[in-house]
Parts: C-alpha cells; sequence; structure tokens
C-alpha cells in the first residue's frame, strides 16, 4: 500500500475525531453552481492551495479523491482543477512538507462547478523546537503577601531568574515590592522550547495583524494599551521585541492571552487566590513581502480590570520568516 492511500485509509478511520475538534488546516467551498459545460454524472472541482501564513501558492499538491481514480497537481500558482464522479463524497490535498487536508462528507452534484481552497501550513522539522522567549511576571497586590507559583510546563524550562525549582517560586510582596530568597526582583523570567508554537486559527483563517514594520513602535503601544499593560510592561514589551521586529520590512503580529495562553504555554498555579490576571503571548513572522495574507482577519485585543492581587505576564515566539516563491 503506498503513502498516499494509506493516509487515506487512516484518515477515514479518524473521521470521527476530526468532526469533534476544529482541524488545524481547513477547506472553504468559493461556490458551488450549476455548469452546463459539466456532464450530468461528474462534478468539475477548481481552486487553489495557499499557506494559511504568507497566502503563497504551494506548488506540486496532490488533490484527489480517495481512492485516487481521479487526481491532479497544483500548478505554479496553487491552481487546481479536478473532475469528480457525482458519487464521491470526499477530496483531500496532500504535499509532503505541508498539513494534508480532507474535505469530508461533501455533496459533489453532478453537472456542478464547485470552486474551493485549501488553506495549509509548513509541517516543522521533525525533532525542530521553537523558543518561548522571556515570559515575564509581575505581580501586583494592595496586601502584602507571600505566595508560591507554579506552572503545569515547567520541565520544558531551559531558564529562568530568579531560579524555578520544583517547588516553583516563593514570592513575597511588600508593598508591590517583589522578592525571592531576599532578594528583590522587578519579574520573574523564564524561557522555554515548544513544538507546538504556530499562529493559532479559526474556521475563518488567521486573525492576526500585518505591518509595515517602520510602524512597530506605534502599533505595539496601540496593541498594549488595548491589551491592559501599564507603562513599565510596555517598556519592557517594546525594548524586548521591537528590535526584532524591525529586522523585518514586514510582519505578521498576532496576540494570544488569557485561556488559550493557558493551553497553547502553559498553566500558572497560585497558592493564593488571583483576584485579576492577564496572560499575553505574541507571536510574529517577518515577511519581505508587502502583501497582507489572504486569510488573515483584524484580530479583537480586549482589557482587563485590575484589583486586588494581580498578575500580569508577556512573552512571545518567532517564526522562521515567511519564504518567497
Amino acid at each position: 500500500m503506498n503513502r498516499l492511500l494509506m493516509l487515506c485509509v487512516l484518515l477515514v478511520l479518524a473521521s470521527n475525531l476530526f468532526a469533534e475538534s476544529l482541524p488545524r488546516d481547513y477547506w472553504h467551498v468559493i461556490s458551488d453552481q450549476k455548469d452546463d459545460s459539466v456532464k450530468k454524472n461528474t462534478c468539475l472541482v477548481t481552486g487553489k492551495v495557499a499557506s494559511v501564513y504568507s497566502g503563497s501558492p504551494v506548488v506540486g499538491g496532490v488533490i484527489s479523491n480517495l481512492d485516487r481514480s481521479s487526481n491532479t497537481k497544483t500548478n505554479l500558482l496553487g491552481e487546481f482543477s479536478l473532475v469528480l464522479s457525482s458519487k464521491d463524497t470526499a477530496i483531500f490535498f496532500y504535499h509532503p512538507e505541508y498539513s494534508e487536508i480532507v474535505c469530508w462528507n461533501y455533496n459533489f452534484q453532478g453537472g456542478h462547478h464547485v470552486n474551493m481552497n485549501f488553506v495549509t501550513s509548513e509541517k516543522l522539522e521533525d525533532g525542530m523546537m521553537i523558543m518561548e522567549e522571556k515570559p515575564v511576571v509581575y505581580l501586583y497586590s494592595d496586601k502584602d503577601l507571600s505566595v508560591n507559583l507554579k506552572y503545569s510546563n515547567a520541565a520544558d524550562f531551559t531558564f529562568s531568574y530568579p531560579t524555578y525549582n520544583e517547588q516553583g517560586w516563593d514570592v513575597s510582596l511588600d508593598n508591590n515590592n517583589m522578592t525571592v530568597d531576599g532578594n528583590s526582583y522587578p519579574y520573574l523570567f523564564w524561557e522555554g522550547f515548544s513544538s507546538e508554537i504556530a499562529f493559532q486559527r479559526n474556521e475563518i483563517g488567521v486573525q492576526a495583524d500585518f505591518i509595515n514594520t517602520d510602524s512597530t513602535i506605534q502599533y505595539l503601544e496601540g496593541a498594549l494599551d488595548l491589551l491592559g499593560f501599564n507603562s513599565t510592561e510596555k517598556a519592557d514589551f517594546i525594548t524586548y521585541w521591537g528590535p526584532r521586529i524591525i529586522n523585518h520590512p514586514y510582519a505578521q503580529i498576532q496576540f494570544i492571552s488569557d485561556d488559550r495562553y493557558d493551553q497553547l504555554i502553559g498553566e500558572v498555579i497560585s497558592s493564593v487566590e488571583i483576584d485579576s490576571k492577564k496572560r499575553v503571548y505574541m507571536i510574529f513572522q517577518g515577511s519581505q513581502s508587502s502583501k497582507s495574507p489572504p486569510y488573515l482577519f483584524k484580530q479583537e485585543l480586549k482589557s482587563f480590570a485590575r484589583k486586588g492581587f494581580t498578575l500580569v505576564e508577556w512573552g512571545g515566539s518567532e517564526l522562521a520568516p515567511i519564504k518567497q516563491l
């Protein structure tokens, strides 16, 4: 059994799983219309395959029905044209360097022309890890207190300051002066590696911003204001990430916060109940192209109300620059 056929069999067996969760990559029907030029027992399917990050065409990808009796490959523009039987109910995209996508249980009506796009992402190389850079934690309280902080992903830490051990950090707050083992710190710091870092997406695309990096400072100031950062937090964030972003002429930027941060990066566990919390993780990718990706949608950034014992955390990752074809 060749690899593609084996892939199809495995995907059929896993169809219930795909139906219950949002796929990492997706397909989208642009139109489905009757076409007199198409035979009554066939369905013409045309479309394009593109990278979800850059919108760049995916060249040489296989488009096929499940038994491969009808298949084709994408051209230099990522376009394809395929004639299916009206009995077919599924079509898939495959490329060894990209995530596979299957369109299940679709009614490919005879005499119809379906225009559909596949949106995919490049696979990480085996063993490839991405740095979770400079997550820093600020603690504030209207009352003096002692608190222990732990992370659900502590095993992934590669560096921390002050040192994070198996028991986490034991922190004292005295008039908002933060100390660990009697030493004062402006914030808690850690770094680690992950193979899970990627732009987050939903059924309509990637919610992120695409900027000309000439406007990096203004953009970050505005975004962090919307997220509820104070002046110190903004200054620390911008002085670290600003120089990295402006190394590229353009950049795609996504902020992940709160519950999604917990899921992607790891949950923080506090021995004292946290009254207000804001955790923000930025993913960015540089680009040489001035064109915003077609599957990108503006993100909505939400602030928070500071009260009582407050935790603010930010970090980020830089993905490899968008490849140009």
